[in-house]
């Protein structure tokens, strides 16, 4: 068996960190490949990756769908329903800043959230998606949460209701995270006193970007 010389020092490497022989590790990796053929789909491999960053943090779980569908029906039933709705608000607004240097576009935060099976997304155009909800008693939940991620990325958009599903419109569809330097340095520019770029030369940026 012939391999390139990436390949090789690769086996030779992963030889003495297992303590095992090159003949033992090549064994385990056929057999590996063969028990996990499902991995070679794309789609599969990154969803699988996904739930593994989710899961092993412990900061996520896995709910039976007709448990959270319960869930959803009970809310309604509560006093006052509008304090659970504002705290799911400040919640997401939270899920923002742990997760901005992860999620900095809006296909990065509807793939994420397509992973944890609120719906499935149906891209339309470049800007314009379908969100496809498991059930209609999720829509104020997963509408409300866009709202208020969307809304901390300072992204423009509207979200319009279906009976099933979802209709998002996004206005500025591009890589966030530029959006993100550029509304650090503005917010603190008088920081960077020795900057060559002058605060009225910045005044049309900060509009742009309200």
């Amino acid at each position: 068996m012939a391999f390139d010389l990436p390949t090789a020092s690769l086996l030779e490497k992963l030889s003495k960190e297992e303590g095992l022989s090159q003949s033992e590790i090549m064994r385990r990796a056929l057999r590996f490949f063969d028990e996990n053929k499902v991995l070679r789909d794309p789609a599969i491999n990154r969803k699988v990756h996904s739930y593994m960053e989710l899961l092993l943090s412990e900061e996520h779980i896995i709910l039976d769908i007709d448990h959270w569908l319960l869930f959803l029906k009970a809310i309604e039933c509560l006093p006052e329903p509008e304090k659970f709705w504002e705290e799911h608000r400040k919640i997401a607004q939270s899920h923002f800043e742990q997760l901005k240097s992860k999620v900095t576009t809006i296909d990065d935060l509807l793939v994420r959230l397509e992973d944890c099976n609120f719906f499935r997304v149906v891209r339309n155009s470049k800007n314009e998606f379908t969100l496809i909800l498991r059930s209609e008693l999720s829509k104020k939940f997963v509408r409300l949460f866009l709202e208020a991620f969307l809304s901390s990325m300072s992204v423009k958009f509207e979200v319009k209701e279906n009976m099933a599903k979802l209709n998002l419109t996004v206005n500025f569809y591009f890589k966030l995270n530029l959006m993100y330097y550029f509304q650090f340095f503005i917010k603190n520019y008088e920081k960077f006193s020795t900057t060559l770029i002058s605060f009225a030369a910045l005044r049309p940026v900060k509009r742009w970007l309200k």
